[in-house]
């Protein structure tokens, strides 16, 4: 009897897996526009994956063609920097520590002027007219 009972819960097991396989499953045609969806999603990534890896590689080469612009740029600025250097040092050797000034001896200074103001020696001239 034991028997009998294993065989009828195996039926009835298949029986609910078939029912349960039949409703779930749909129609062939549900299965294929799905397929079709699940294409077209993943073209969409790749076109996305491949415009992205293309933005990053021009924005590398961006960047490099910066870097090299940037490293010309301060070579010749190091260049002209000595040259100008060098010019300066070449035109005009300055001592390091100028001599003061002699100062002027009596005979090479001005005289004095101990007037303030005018005596009226020496009279604007009027005009004529």
């Amino acid at each position: 009897m034991n028997e009998v009972w294993i065989v009828l819960a195996l039926i009835v097991g298949f029986g609910i897996g078939y029912a349960v396989r039949w409703r779930t499953s749909g129609t062939p045609a549900d299965a294929h526009s799905v397929r079709q969806k699940l294409e077209k999603a993943r073209f969409e990534l790749d076109q996305q994956r491949q415009e992205m890896a293309d933005y990053f590689e021009q924005s590398h080469a961006t960047l490099l063609q910066l870097s090299q612009d940037v490293d010309r740029a301060n070579r010749l600025w190091n260049e002209s920097a000595s040259h100008l250097f060098e010019e300066q040092l070449s035109t005009a050797k300055l001592p390091l520590h100028q001599p003061d000034p002699e100062p002027l001896t009596t005979e090479d200074q001005q005289p004095n002027d101990y007037v303030h103001g005018s005596h009226g020696i020496i009279s604007p001239r009027k005009k004529v007219s």
